[in-house]
């Protein structure tokens, strides 16, 4: 009788455990389902990060509409933990024909600061390096997404042996320089502030100023911001003088550097990634065009 009684505590302490792992992996999202094919993927996969309080969610319309076009393909999502942890879903190294790889990846704290963001965007690096045997990447940077880029880049020479190298940068609404527009749609998305006080990017100015010859030097960028032309002089969120700043950061420390000015309705923050100028300048940047003459 004993015994039984042991065994179903044994049991019912097992499953109390159990539980509490499978919730706890529910809530961190802990999903893990890679396949990897024995084909090694030849074309250059495109990285891409979303910007304050974005998820899996705030590029997916972009991705879906260059997979319409036959252009690229979404083949992996990567979370990244707070404590560093990457957890990958997808498929690497199954061909998609002509298609280029695209992969996405998402940081539990959205809202982070850039340089702890670009301390996850290593671990994904070294990843895609080590256990996928990636040479070479892209970089896509939705607003902050774009500034944590650059972090990353200005770190990337002190452990190039351990990641992928980076051919092309692309940043979309990204803020390099001041405040936060002062505008109804940066108090809907409470953008002015972060936990720190107000959002102010002037410190990451003066850093990536002093850092910027650490670049890499064969590094292209495309900077693309908006101006809906309200007399804001701004996307609604970010000021067209601080997307401007990152011609002032990379100019002469990198191979090269282009600007593209979008205006009207979709060249509102948060609707940037769904801008088919937007969409048309990623794909040739990247893809169709010699950057040098790009205009």
């Amino acid at each position: 009788m004993k015994k039984s009684i042991r065994n179903a505590a044994l049991i019912a302490g097992t499953l109390t455990v159990s539980s509490f792992l499978l919730a706890k992996a529910i809530n961190r999202k802990r999903f893990s389902r890679l396949s990897i094919g024995h084909q090694k993927e030849e074309a250059i996969p495109t990285v891409i990060l979303h910007g304050v309080n974005g998820n899996k969610r705030t590029m997916q319309g972009m991705l879906q509409r260059m997979h319409k076009q036959n252009v690229a393909y979404k083949a992996l999502e990567i979370e990244v933990a707070e404590d560093g942890e990457v957890f990958v879903n997808g498929t690497w190294g199954q061909t998609q024909g002509y298609l280029k790889p695209v992969i996405q990846v998402f940081f539990d704290n959205n809202d982070a600061p850039a340089e702890l963001q670009a301390e996850w965007l290593k671990s994904v690096m070294v990843f895609l390096h080590d256990k996928l045997e990636v040479q070479k990447v892209n970089l896509i940077g939705h607003s902050m997404g774009g500034v944590t880029s650059l972090h990353y880049l200005t770190q990337i020479k002190t452990f190039q042996e351990s990641v992928p190298r980076v051919s092309k940068l692309i940043t979309l609404g990204s803020p390099f320089k001041g405040n936060v527009a002062h505008t109804i749609m940066s108090q809907v998305y409470k953008l002015e502030k972060s936990e720190e006080g107000i959002r102010n990017f002037d410190d990451n100015f003066t850093y990536f100023m002093v850092e910027r010859n650490k670049l890499p030097e064969d590094l292209r960028v495309l900077n693309i911001y908006g101006d809906v032309e309200n007399g804001t002089e701004s996307d609604s969120i970010v000021k067209v003088e601080s997307a401007l700043a990152l011609g002032e950061i990379v100019k002469d420390n990198v191979a090269s550097y282009n600007e593209i000015k979008l205006t009207g309705i979709r060249s509102q923050h948060t609707l940037l990634h769904e801008n088919p100028e937007a969409d048309e300048a990623i794909i040739k940047f990247l893809w169709y065009r010699d950057l040098d003459s790009f205009d």
